[in-house]
């Protein structure tokens, strides 16, 4: 009889072991069946020009998803960098961050094209990863419930210290100065990075002594997400 129990709990445990690698085999099947998911490091691939051989020159980024908007968005990168891309001189970088499930991709093209600062263009792309749908400005303080109040209020907060920093703070009243910088609110840009919104703004009129002011003149950090 003893052997007998000892028999039945070896089928048993023989019979669990085979349950279970089952189980384990179908689940493996399973995911090898589906094409492989994006991991954040994917969403952004690099793309050779024919421009220059140099390869600080010659990669710009391409958004690697599926959806209605991205080949408009990939058409928009290759185009803004042709205009740029036979000059002898400029700046081109990127940056590019995940949060949720956003992908935020941010593209600076400064032409120093002869005048005292260059021309600085800005391009951001924030894009819903699931469907490949491109988010508005509006679409992104909908989303994370923040009013445009806020950011105007960050701003003006950024803009008071430039004033104190600028040594034109002793020859032009603030709201005179405001009117000096070239402040267009229209063309303000939201990104994200490391969890965090900013908006990117655009001023026409720069002094030398905003060039070295202590910070990033152009961003505003809003709030961490």
């Amino acid at each position: 009889m003893k052997k007998e129990k000892n028999n039945k709990k070896t089928l048993i445990i023989v019979l669990v072991v085979f349950v279970i690698l089952t189980i384990i085999l179908l689940v493996l099947k399973n995911n090898t069946s589906h094409e492989k998911a994006l991991t954040n490091y994917e969403y952004i691939i690099e793309k050779e020009t024919n421009y220059s051989d140099d390869e600080s020159k010659g990669n710009l980024p391409v958004v690697n998803l599926k959806g209605k908007d991205i080949e408009k968005i990939n058409d928009e990168i290759m185009k803004n960098y042709y205009d740029i891309g036979y000059l002898d001189e400029y700046h081109y970088q990127y940056e590019y961050s995940v949060f949720e499930d956003i992908l935020s991709l941010r593209i600076d093209i400064t032409n120093i094209d002869g005048t005292e600062y260059g021309t600085s263009t800005i391009y951001t792309y924030n894009i819903n990863i699931n469907d490949g749908t491109m988010l508005s400005n509006q679409d992104l303080l909908d989303h994370f419930e923040i009013t445009g109040n806020i950011i105007d209020k960050k701003i003006e907060e950024k803009f008071k210290d430039f004033y104190q920093q600028d040594e034109l703070k002793d020859t032009i009243d603030y709201n005179d100065y405001l009117v000096s910088l070239g402040y267009d609110k229209t063309k303000n840009k939201l990104f994200i990075r490391d969890n965090t919104l900013y908006v990117r703004m655009t001023f026409k009129g720069l002094t030398k002594s905003l060039l070295t002011y202590k910070g990033n003149i152009y961003e505003v950090k809003i709030q961490e997400l």
